[in-house]
This record gives structure tokens, C-alpha cells and sequence, in this order.
């Protein structure tokens, strides 16, 4: 704007101190502005801040009370399982492992003939890496 003003209203604006000091007043209330402005962005962001920890200060707290809920059932269970033994895993008799070798031979056996019928079939496909893996298994469950 003061491009287009006459060589005297410039003369004039700039000798006058009124005018000078019109425009560092206008400055300055553009720089409190401006840090005002500048406040308020921080304060809405400390309070975005504030609300997420809170959010989580209420997860933490919901998590505290469900631990606290079931703490004293699982120590009841414990207490309850500390004097019990899994007497399924014992055998008493020796006929009941015989039987339990018999099956566990009955099985490995019917598990060697699968495994075998595989290879045959990847060695019919022309598929040698699956065949020598398979035959690999065998030689693991054999003892080889």
C-alpha cells in the first residue's frame, strides 16, 4: 500500500513519530497474538495428552480389579490341586503295560505302512525330495 503513496505522505509517515509508534504497537499485539495462540495449541494438546492417560489410568485400574477377582479363585484352585495326583498316569499292573506296548506296537507299525505307502506314491510322482523326508521319518521312528 505504500508503494502507491506520494513521495511527500511517505516523507511524512516516516518522519512522524506517532505513526512509527502506531505500527510497533501493532506488532507487538500481533506477537501476544500469536504466543496466545501458541498457548492455547499446547493447552489442547496437554489436555489431549491428559484425557489419553486417564483412559489408560481407567484400563489399568479395570485390569487391577479383574486380577483382584480372580486371584483368589486360581489360589483356591491351586490349593485344591496341590494334594491330587493324576492317577491316570500310573500303571499298576504289569498286564495293563503289556497291553499299553502291544497297542503302542500295533499303532507304530500301521503308522511304518502309511509312511511307506507314501513314499511309494512320491516315488511315483517323481517327487524324490518327499520320498527321501518320509523315508528320513522312518528311519527316526526305527531307531536308525
Amino acid at each position: 500500500m505504500s508503494k502507491k503513496w506520494s513521495k511527500e505522505d511517505k516523507v511524512a509517515w516516516s518522519g512522524s513519530e506517532v505513526m512509527q509508534e502506531l505500527e510497533n504497537r501493532v506488532l507487538k499485539n500481533i506477537g501476544t497474538v500469536k504466543d496466545v495462540a501458541d498457548r492455547i495449541s499446547l493447552s489442547k494438546e496437554a489436555e489431549s495428552r491428559t484425557t489419553s492417560l486417564k483412559d489408560e489410568k481407567d484400563a489399568v485400574d479395570e485390569l487391577r480389579g479383574a486380577y483382584n477377582t480372580l486371584k483368589p479363585a486360581v489360589e483356591n484352585a491351586v490349593a485344591a490341586d496341590d494334594g491330587l495326583v493324576d492317577d491316570s498316569l500310573i500303571l499298576d499292573e504289569p498286564e495293563q503295560e503289556g497291553e499299553a506296548s502291544d497297542e503302542l506296537l500295533d499303532v507304530k507299525g500301521s503308522v511304518l505302512k502309511e509312511l511307506r505307502e507314501l513314499v511309494k506314491s512320491a516315488v511315483d510322482k517323481n517327487n524324490l525330495a518327499l520320498a527321501y523326508r518320509i523315508e528320513r521319518t522312518i528311519d527316526e521312528i526305527l531307531g536308525v
